[in-house]
This record gives C-alpha cells, structure tokens and sequence, in this order.
C-alpha cells in the first residue's frame, strides 16, 4: 500500500525524469507524462474528431472548442458544456451530499479529503488484490471480496419483504426503492 503522504505534496516534489517539469500531483505527474511523453491511448471528440492523449485534454477542448453544446441539470436548471460538469452537479443534488474534493484523475467527486485520499489508491499502478479464479487484480480488498461474488454466486443482501438476494448492499438499496 502506498503511503497516501507522498501523493498530496505542498510543493512541486514530483518531477518527470524525462523533461525538466516538475508537479504538486503525483496523479498530475502520472498525465502529464501519458499526454506529452507517451501515445499509447487515445481520445476522440464525438463533435469534431479532434484526438488528444489523455480525457483531461479532451474535457479541456470540449469546454473551450465547443461551448455551445448544452447539458441542463433538471434540478436547478444551472447549463454545463461538458456532461461531467453536469454529472458532477447532480452528484452534489443527490441525498444533499455537496461534493467538495474532486480527483485530479478522473474528476470524481468527494465529500470529504479522507474520501479523496482513500480514492487516489484507485489510480495506483500496483494493484495488490489478485483473484485467483480469473486473476483480475483490484486496489482494495473489499472489491475483490465484492468481485468474488461474481464467481461463487454468493447473495448475502437479501431483501426483508420479497425473496430476491443481491450480491451487493447498493443493489439490494436500489431495490428496496421499488417497494
């Protein structure tokens, strides 16, 4: 496990060992080295075609190249560019959570830094939980124990007022509306 210190820095600690920039982020190190220094993966522009290196370059077109495409939250009518932006909002609408941390990665939001840092194992490159039936790996225990699930067909989240189980507590939740 890495130690989550290392990754949020108060100064520029990070540099690219293949040109002189150096970041605050290790996550920004990590794009910064995939958009200028690799050209593995790419991106397209559903709009114009436009193809850049990484999403947050391809986010940062769709705002300044194509602002008059319009996503419109139902709830308090505000208009967004780009649909994160908007699914982002609607994050915040839900259950009145207001999502103040975002990753630098993936633009997921969080409600608390604790949430953010937790998240940021997400984006590390080791994943240390292995299953060992079709060995995917994952970055938290608790998803594979969730993931392994999908192998034994174990449902341990049964509903209290119909005979139907689920392997995840969120699915069961989700059900539980329909009553």
């Amino acid at each position: 496990m890495i130690n989550l210190l290392h990754i949020i820095s108060d100064k520029n600690s990070f540099p690219c060992d293949q040109c002189d920039s150096s970041f605050k982020w290790k996550a920004s190190l990590k794009n910064h080295v995939k958009s200028v220094h690799s050209r593995n993966e790419t991106f397209s522009c559903e709009i114009c075609a436009a193809v850049y290196n990484t999403t947050t370059a391809l986010i940062s077109h769709k705002r300044y190249k194509h602002p008059s495409i319009q996503h419109r939250c139902h709830t308090c009518g505000k208009v967004f560019s780009i649909k994160n932006d908007l699914a982002r909002l609607i994050q915040t609408h839900i259950g009145g959570r207001v999502l103040k941390y975002f990753c630098k990665v993936c633009e997921k939001g969080f409600p608390t830094k604790n949430h953010l840092k937790t998240h940021m194992i997400s984006h590390q490159e080791t994943k240390d939980h292995q299953c060992e039936v079709c060995m995917k790996r994952f970055s938290y225990s608790s998803t594979l124990i969730r993931h392994k699930r999908s192998h034994s067909g174990e449902l341990p989240y049964p509903c209290p007022d119909c005979n139907e189980s689920f392997g995840r507590s969120d699915r069961l939740k989700d059900h539980m509306k329909e009553h």
